[in-house]
């Protein structure tokens, strides 16, 4: 007989060896935007609809360097997690809120309009960093 085994997405730091926002930004890189909105949050979809969504996505530049630094737990089955990222040379951070939805790690997006804004912890900044 075959034993099967189910996987478990409860963990946003390891999906198949890599992030949940890692995971999210290689399906932007190939364009493959109904796998993509699998990872966006039912508060999100709900909010902003999921074909803006992927418009949205689709006008982000969301291609640059991305490397999980850091995960802090900040509620009931809700995450942030910190990435270092690379653009143009520069050194930044970005923050993504992540919920755990049906043992699948989502993100939860902050705003659509007029790019993809994962969290809104730069918002002070003059030029504030919209997360793509």
């Amino acid at each position: 007989t075959i034993e099967l085994n189910e996987t478990s997405f409860s963990n946003p730091a390891l999906i198949f060896g890599t992030s949940v926002g890692e995971l999210v930004q290689q399906l932007y890189k190939q364009a493959r935007w109904q796998k993509l909105i699998r990872f966006i949050s039912n508060s999100s979809i709900q909010q902003f609809g999921e074909e803006n969504i992927i418009r949205s996505f689709q006008r982000s530049d969301f291609g640059y360097t991305l490397k999980l630094k850091s995960m802090s737990i900040i509620g009931d089955g809700c995450y942030l997690l910190n990435y270092q990222t690379t653009i143009f040379g520069t050194p930044g951070v970005l923050r993504m809120k992540v919920v755990i939805e049906n043992d699948t790690a989502k993100i939860i997006l902050k705003q659509i309009n007029p790019t993809i804004q994962f969290d809104d912890s730069n918002d002070r900044t003059e030029n504030p960093y919209f997360g793509c």
